[in-house]
């Protein structure tokens, strides 16, 4: 019985002196804080780039693109991007795909570095405020000529394109549907 009281009074002992261990609120803690701010000037992988933006945009609004390539530098920054359309597509084609290739693109970046902020429908992001980008547009049969048009985007500066392309892919959508119900016997 003495061993029993005597073990439970050491064990007693023991879990006294561990309540002294526990912080309170009031208690400071010393060390090395995490940097949770933005790692600044983080090199683009083109690559990456490429790949990431041409799997985040909706083909079927653009049937009218042939191929897309986008290559570009970080020193200077700058982003080139190469598409074919097909014959029939126009200027106004091209735009609507540059304004989703820009917002895109920037997408891809901020997936790289979170210096940068996403887009959306009133916005191509942040990426335009640091990067040049040159976007040309060949016809499929005519690429010899040169570009047909081109899209320009200065650093800082106003990007004239909509940045809505969801509403331009709905637009689609709805004048799809109608072509459809109009063919249907065909």
């Amino acid at each position: 019985m003495k061993k029993k009281f005597v073990l439970i009074m050491a064990l007693a002992l023991m879990v006294s002196s561990l309540a002294g261990c526990v912080p309170t609120d009031k208690t400071m803690v010393d060390g090395i804080e995490p940097d949770t701010k933005a790692v600044a000037n983080v090199d683009l992988d083109f690559v990456q780039l490429h790949n990431d933006t041409l799997d985040y945009i909706n083909p079927e609004p653009y049937i009218f693109v042939a191929e897309c390539e986008i290559t570009g530098t970080n020193n200077p920054k700058q982003v080139n991007v190469i598409c074919t359309l097909m014959d029939e597509a126009g200027e106004e084609d091209a735009d609507a795909f540059a304004a989703a290739l820009l917002r895109n693109i920037n997408d891809a970046a901020y997936v790289q570095s979170n210096e940068y902020v996403e887009s959306n429908s009133s916005s191509f992001g942040t990426l335009w405020n640091k990067y040049e980008a040159t976007i040309s547009f060949y016809h499929l049969s005519d690429e010899a000529k040169g570009p047909f048009h081109t899209v320009h985007v200065v650093p800082g500066e106003a990007i004239t394109l909509d940045p809505d392309i969801e509403r331009y892919e709905e637009e689609w959508q709805k004048e799809l549907e109608i072509y459809l119900r109009n063919h249907e016997d065909d």
